[in-house]
C-alpha cells in the first residue's frame, strides 16, 4: 500500500499482491488516477510503501520518464558513458554498450550535442535506447511507447518483443488496449488503488472496456 498525504488521507494503491515471473510480461491498466504509475514506482524502489513490502530478485529498469536522468549540459555520448558508469557496466562491455545505445537511438551527429538543445523525439530515443539496453532482467514501462514518431515507437515495439524472447520481464502500463494486447500476456486492471480483475490480457481488457 502506498498512502498519499493530502488534506485526507487516501490509500493510492490498496491491498495489491503480485508476483512478475522470469520472461513474463504484465500489463497495468485502468483510468488516470487508478493507481498504476504508484505500481510501478513502488516496483522500481522509488516509492517506499507505507504498508507491505516489495520484494526483488533481479535487477529491474524503469522507463518511467525517458528524460529523467540525463545531464543537459553534456552531449549524448557523454551521457551514455555516463549511464554505463552508473548502472554498473562492466568495462569489457562498455564499448560494446555504446555501440548498440548509438545505433538503436539512431539521430546521427547530435549525438556529439548538448542533449539541452535535443527535441523531445530526440531524449525519447536516447532515453530508451539507453534504458533498454542496459540489460535488465525486468523492465517497467510507463506510457512510453507514446512517444517518438511512428516508425521509432513500432521499433520499440519489435524491440520488446525481442527482450521478452530472451526472457525478459516487462510490466507495462499503457493507455494503448493495442499496445497491452500485443505484448503482454497477463494484464492487471486498477480503479481507484483496487484490484477489479486480473488474468488473461484479452479477459481483462474486455472486463475494462465494458466497465468503462
Amino acid at each position: 500500500t502506498y498512502t498519499q498525504r493530502a488534506e485526507t488521507n487516501f490509500k493510492a494503491i490498496d491491498n495489491i499482491s503480485l508476483t512478475i515471473r522470469r520472461g513474463e510480461s504484465l500489463g497495468v491498466v485502468g483510468v488516470n488516477g487508478s493507481g498504476k504509475s504508484t505500481l510501478l514506482r513502488m516496483l522500481a524502489g522509488f516509492l517506499e510503501p507505507s504498508e507491505g513490502h516489495v520484494i526483488q530478485h533481479c535487477k529491474i529498469q524503469a522507463m518511467i520518464n525517458l528524460n529523467a536522468g540525463f545531464m543537459p549540459e553534456l552531449s549524448g555520448l557523454e551521457n551514455i558513458k555516463l549511464a554505463a558508469t552508473l548502472f554498473g557496466v562492466e568495462k569489457r562491455d562498455v564499448a560494446r554498450f555504446e555501440e548498440e545505445v548509438l545505433d538503436f537511438a539512431d539521430i546521427g551527429d547530435f549525438i556529439n550535442a548538448p542533449v539541452k538543445n535535443y527535441s523531445s523525439g530526440m531524449r525519447a530515443r536516447l532515453g530508451y535506447s539507453v534504458s533498454s539496453l542496459i540489460g535488465a532482467e525486468l523492465l517497467l514501462i510507463d506510457e512510453v511507447l507514446a512517444v517518438g514518431d511512428a516508425q521509432f515507437q513500432n521499433k520499440c515495439r519489435a524491440h520488446i518483443e525481442q527482450l521478452k524472447r530472451q526472457g525478459t520481464s516487462i510490466a507495462l502500463v499503457s493507455h494503448s488496449n493495442t499496445h497491452i494486447m500485443q505484448l503482454c500476456d497477463t494484464s492487471l486492471w486498477l480503479d481507484k488503488g483496487v484490484h477489479m480483475a486480473s488474468g488473461h490480457t484479452k479477459l481483462v481488457l474486455e472486463q475494462y472496456q465494458n466497465y468503462i
